[in-house]
C-alpha cells in the first residue's frame, strides 16, 4: 500500500511538473496576446484622435470657401438692388480666415516667383554656353569651307 501510494505521489508530481510548464507556456501567450491587445487598442486610439481632428478640420473647412469676391478695404461688395439690398444669400467670413488665405496666397505667389527666377537664371547660363559655341561652331565651319575651296589662309587674312 505504502508503495502504492508512494507511486502515486511520484505521478501526481510528474503531472504537476507537465502542468506547471503548461500554465508557464500558457502565461507566456497571455503576455504576448496582452501586449497585442495593448498596441491594438492604441493604434485604435490614434485612429479615433486622428478621424477627430479630421472631422474638426471638414467643420472648420465647412463654411472656407474658395470663391471670387469683390473686397474694398475689408468690406464684401453686394450687388445692390433699387430698392432695398438683399442679404439673404451673403455669406460672412471673419476676418482671421481672410487673413489666413490671403497669406497663404502670399506663400505660394513667392514660391512661384522665386521658380520664375530660378528658370530665367538658368536660361541666362544656357545662352551664355550657348553663344560662345556658335561662335566656335561658326569658327569650325567656316575653316571647313575653306578647306574645301583650298584657299590659302595668307589670301583670306590680306
Amino acid at each position: 500500500m505504502w508503495a502504492r501510494l508512494k507511486r502515486d505521489k511520484l505521478q501526481m508530481e510528474a503531472q504537476i511538473q507537465v502542468q506547471s510548464g503548461v500554465r508557464d507556456v500558457v502565461k507566456q501567450l497571455q503576455a504576448q496576446y496582452q501586449r497585442e491587445v495593448e498596441e491594438a487598442r492604441a493604434g485604435y486610439a490614434k485612429g479615433i484622435e486622428d478621424l477627430r481632428n479630421h472631422l474638426t478640420m471638414m467643420e472648420n473647412e465647412l463654411w472656407d470657401y474658395e470663391i471670387l469676391i469683390k473686397l474694398k478695404q475689408g468690406q464684401v461688395e453686394v450687388p445692390e438692388a433699387a430698392v432695398v439690398t438683399d442679404f439673404s444669400d451673403a455669406v460672412v467670413f471673419s476676418e482671421n480666415v481672410i487673413k489666413k488665405r490671403n497669406d497663404r496666397i502670399n506663400v505660394l505667389g513667392d514660391e512661384k516667383v522665386q521658380i520664375l527666377h530660378t528658370i530665367k537664371e538658368f536660361r541666362k547660363k544656357i545662352n551664355l554656353l550657348v553663344v560662345p559655341c556658335s561662335r566656335f561652331q561658326l569658327l569650325v565651319v567656316s575653316q571647313s569651307i575653306l578647306s574645301l575651296y583650298s584657299i590659302p589662309k595668307s589670301m583670306i587674312s590680306n
